[in-house]
């Protein structure tokens, strides 16, 4: 079902009419993130493991001017609308068959670029005076003027469907041709109605085909300014050819010069190369000309079908930042220097034979959310060699291994804790500590867990032997649990915050016999977490007053 929207202003004396067709609601709210500038472009290859950067959804929306009696340009019905939706499915299927590059020959051939559109919105104008195409409106240029004074200003709009979307104008009037420029989030295009503009195109094109390939490629190519790319021909561009003609680059003018003639020659042939997709996931990962924020934030909420594995014959340094859509599945090596988020539900892996060392980096979800943590499963390896911040669940399995380098310390918060369970292994090196920051920010020592290394990729020294060894900072508010007895709850009111462990824990009035008979008791204004190696029973007796809460790991 299309969503009609119709919104009226005032522009040159004129009644501005708008109609809009929503095809993508916009989320609820736009989470906004701080995003610290990490590596240089060249650390964003995607040229030699493209699986290894998740892929990035630009939004988009169409803007279409006609006259204001709504012709000259496409038209509100369903055929027009159909056709600029397909445009879109256009350029995300080159943007996922990127064709080899012609010159230089020696670039890196990538296939898929690992970046999408989205079409959230299409709005159709009615004015004579925006319809004519030219450059300059209002004493600026003309996408300028149109986004400020015609799309910012909509009340029909939301903020992020104003505000962080890519807008994309196309006037029917003038000389086919465009501009855009890196970080303005928007892109024009004029002469629609005219020979080689997109309406006359797609009017007068056959076959059917012709009709987008005489298109996506200038949308591409508008866009890729707005995403940091510059013309192949110009000094800056990360490749160069001095002759407009000179590639077959979606940033060249090649499409002006094949013969036999226009883009029907080439459209099975564009190309954008390694450095240049390098560049567009640079400027947006570490939010370069503010372009972060047309990004659909599908990494907020975990994807299963798009996790990443490292295989067990690959040592992987990752070097940029990376906002991970899926589960990260480790059975070789990975360390990385920037921050990865994880989406919410998702979690890292660490198999039989992988490591995963923290150096450098930082593991969070970049939108608050929380996530399940690092699993260590047997004969796998967590190896800390930083100062990180935990503030997420370490799980070390049976047979798996943490260790904590010389001269590092984990700080635990918010909702980091460290479960070395039974048959897991902890490795300390000397002068290493840890900092559990808050009550439940805890170190849990199972019973059936053991002090050494049980990796065989893992070199460290192990100087800790038993519990009583560990070092932990001064003021730390949490503790170090070793499980070794059960625990019971009986005849006791709970009424602060307690972090309260136990092989098993039994909570209830009647669950021991080595205490008296009475209610166990959460009193409000208490938070209480119980933690148990295998069961907690609640049993008759068990109370929770009003305004207390308990939660169980």
């Amino acid at each position: 079902m299309r969503k009609i929207l119709i919104f009226i202003i005032i522009l040159f004396g004129r009644v501005l009419n708008s109609q809009t067709i929503v095809i993508n609601p916009p989320p609820a709210s736009f989470n906004k993130i701080f995003l610290y500038p990490c590596g240089d472009t060249a650390d964003y290859s995607i040229a030699a493991y493209p699986q290894h950067t998740p892929i990035k959804t630009i939004r988009i929306a169409f803007h279409v001017i006609q006259k204001t009696d709504g012709t000259g340009n496409f038209q509100n019905v369903s055929d027009d609308i159909n056709f600029l939706k397909h445009l879109i499915d256009s350029c995300n299927f080159r943007f996922e068959n990127i064709r080899p590059h012609t010159d230089p020959v020696d670039t890196p051939v990538v296939y898929d670029s690992r970046y999408r559109f989205q079409l959230d919105y299409i709005s159709f104008y009615q004015n004579d005076s925006l319809w004519e195409g030219k450059d300059n409106l209002g004493g600026e240029v003309a996408s300028l003027f149109i986004y400020e004074n015609i799309i910012l200003p909509r009340s029909d709009l939301s903020t992020t469907q104003k505000e962080n979307t890519l807008h994309f104008i196309i006037v029917g009037g003038g000389t086919p041709g465009g501009h855009a420029w890196y970080g303005i989030p928007v892109a024009y295009s004029r002469g629609a109605n005219n020979p080689g503009g997109y309406y006359y195109s797609y009017t007068n094109a056959t076959p059917v085909e012709k009709k987008y390939w005489e298109i996506f490629p200038h949308i591409i190519h508008e866009t890729g300014h707005n995403l940091g790319l510059r013309h192949t021909f110009e000094s800056g561009s990360c490749i160069y050819n001095s002759s407009e003609c000179g590639t077959n680059n979606y940033m060249s003018y090649w499409h002006n010069c094949i013969s036999p003639v226009g883009i029907d020659a080439g459209k099975n042939k564009w190309s954008l190369t390694d450095c240049q997709l390098s560049q567009i996931h640079y400027n947006i990962e570490t939010n370069a000309g503010n372009l972060e924020k047309i990004q659909v934030q599908d990494y907020c909420e975990y994807n299963p079908s798009e996790g990443i594995t490292i295989g067990s014959n690959e040592h992987i340094h990752w070097k940029g930042c990376k906002k991970l859509l899926g589960d990260l599945v480790i059975y070789g090596k990975l360390d990385f220097d920037c921050n990865i988020s994880i989406p919410s539900e998702g979690k890292i892996i660490v198999n039989s034979g992988g490591v995963l060392t923290i150096k450098q980096g930082t593991l969070l979800n970049y939108c608050g959310h929380a996530w399940k943590g690092i699993e260590v499963n047997d004969r796998g390896a967590l190896v800390i060699d930083s100062f990180p911040y935990v503030d997420f669940p370490v799980y070390i399995k049976n047979g798996g291994t943490l260790v904590i380098r010389s001269n590092t310390t984990p700080y635990v918060r918010d909702r980091g804790f460290i479960d070395i369970e039974s048959g897991g292994f902890f490795c300390m090196d000397s002068n290493s500590y840890v900092n559990l920051l808050g009550f439940s920010n805890v170190l849990n020592i199972h019973q059936g867990s053991q002090f050494g290394n049980n990796s065989q990729r893992v070199t460290a020294s192990c100087v800790v032997s038993n519990p009583s060894q560990i070092s932990q900072y001064p003021y730390n508010y949490g503790t170090i649990n070793v499980f070794t007895d059960h625990t019971y709850i009986q005849n006791e009111t709970l009424s602060d915050q307690r972090y309260i462990f136990g092989i098993d824990i039994f909570a209830g009035s009647n669950v021991t016999t080595l205490k008296p008979i009475g209610p166990a008791i959460i009193a409000s204004g208490a938070n209480v977490i119980f933690d148990a190696q295998y069961e907690i029973t609640l049993d008759k007796g068990f109370e929770v007053q009003s305004g207390g809460q308990f939660e169980t790991r």
